[in-house]
């Protein structure tokens, strides 16, 4: 019985190693930081690898073999803190993912902390005092305070499935289900473990986050894929919308006209031409935020181009106070061009387009304006 034991485990912690594998690969083709799901892949895979050691080196323990007796321990310890460090991460992750659609009070998330933490540091005791669990013969027996110990986690799983009972119009029906199941399965193991041994907390929690992972997780996955596709395609757009034909056109009118007139202005119109080009593309292919200095390279670079166009016509000056700051690109430049078109060309005489950064608070401004 215990090596079947032993190979649940080791199937489960493979099958969760995969996950994890994919998790990451995932994240770096997306470029992405290590979320929830990353922690919880983690946790439960450190938790299974323990609980197998526990499971391997109790048998050598209960003959009372010192060295067996001390890693058994560990490894006990070890797995039930970590059983409730995955009980934790994964209510703040169901809280992260109902409060992107209503808001959720963080209170939830501490009360679970609190409990996960005094029922962990209580079941590390009872592997010195066996008050809730002891070895015998190789294997486990429920102690004297054996409910009372269930006590931290059932109270978690009641706060769960308090939390997406209440919150249930957040969520589609079988989202519904699938989160209830890491409330149901860890619960259904504790009364079915000792009828059925290789039915640990831990496989419960581990086939629970399975189910989340191929059905709640992916399904954000392929959401976020679309709303990725539908980002590259606005911003495809507006790529478009910036390179106008009529733009190139006066550009290449003006570099024209300057080939007669002032050859020596040529070249650095042209240097600026490319680079405006240049970081239309880049802009194409970015989807993250770029440092504000970069922002502000593109604006300039187009105020230089139309400046050759209107001459002593447009004015423009930067009175940049904060720049250490991410942008998302091709922000500002939109913002200028209206200034000119709108402002600088319908007013006699022509004007001065300002770009402005400055803190205010917490937050950082940035103005466009004309006069």
């Amino acid at each position: 019985m215990r090596s079947v034991e032993i190979a649940v485990h080791l199937l489960m912690l493979s099958v969760m190693a995969i996950l994890l594998l994919g998790n990451l690969s995932e994240n770096l083709v997306r470029e992405r930081s290590p979320g929830f799901p990353t922690v919880l892949l983690v946790c439960d895979i450190f938790m299974l690898a323990c609980g197998t050691g526990c499971l391997y080196m109790a048998s050598a323990a209960s003959q009372g073999l010192q060295p067996a007796l001390f890693y058994y321990r560990l490894f006990a310890c070890s797995s039930f803190a970590l059983y409730f460090v995955v009980k934790t991460v994964f209510v703040f992750y169901l809280l992260s993912y109902i409060a992107a659609r209503v808001p959720v009070p963080a209170v939830y998330g501490r009360i679970v902390a609190v409990i996960c933490a005094v029922s962990a540091v209580c079941w590390c005791i009872s592997v010195f005092n066996g008050m809730f669990y002891h070895i015998a013969d190789g294997h486990g027996v429920p102690g004297s305070f054996y409910w009372i110990g269930k006590a931290g986690g059932y109270l978690v799983s009641g706060l769960l499935f308090f939390v997406v009972f209440r919150y249930r119009r957040a969520v589609s029906l079988q989202d519904f289900f699938i989160i209830s199941s890491f409330v149901l399965l860890p619960v259904a193991a504790s009364f079915l473990q000792q009828a059925f041994p290789a039915f640990s907390m831990q496989i419960a929690v581990s086939l629970s986050l399975l189910l989340v992972f191929d059905f709640l997780h992916l399904k954000q996955v392929r959401l976020l894929a679309a709303q990725e596709a539908t980002l590259a395609e606005e911003r495809a757009s507006l790529l478009v919308s910036q390179i106008r034909p009529h733009f190139i056109f006066n550009v290449l009118n003006t570099i024209y006209v300057l080939c007669d007139k002032n050859p020596a202005a040529v070249k650095p119109v042209i240097g600026n031409f490319a680079s405006y080009l240049r970081m239309n593309l880049d802009a194409l292919e970015k989807s993250r935020k770029i440092p504000f200095e970069k922002e502000l390279a593109y604006v300039t670079n187009y105020l230089d181009l139309e400046k050759m166009r209107f001459g002593d016509d447009l004015c423009f000056s930067l009175d940049i106070e904060e720049k250490d700051f991410m942008i998302p690109p091709v922000s500002i430049v939109p913002l200028v061009e209206n200034a000119v078109k709108h402002g600088i060309c319908k007013k006699k005489g022509g004007g001065k387009v300002t770009v402005a950064t400055f803190r205010e608070g917490e937050r950082i401004v940035v103005q466009v304006f004309d006069d």
